[in-house]
């Protein structure tokens, strides 16, 4: 994982292997998946997307 970048005080601190940052970064496909579902597809599921398509 990539450090992440913060300002504080003027000067820059940087954080590597900050537990919390790594917990999300390793858990963002399962609210990124669902998100991106609810916002293009309006619910659909992908099967229904291909019947969809298909007809």
């Amino acid at each position: 994982m990539q450090s992440v970048l913060l300002k504080s005080d003027g000067g820059r601190v940087w954080l590597e292997h900050n537990a919390w940052v790594t917990n999300l970064h390793e858990r963002k496909h399962m609210w990124s998946n669902a998100y991106i579902r609810v916002k293009l597809f309006a619910g659909q599921k992908t099967t229904s997307r291909c019947e969809a398509l298909n007809m």
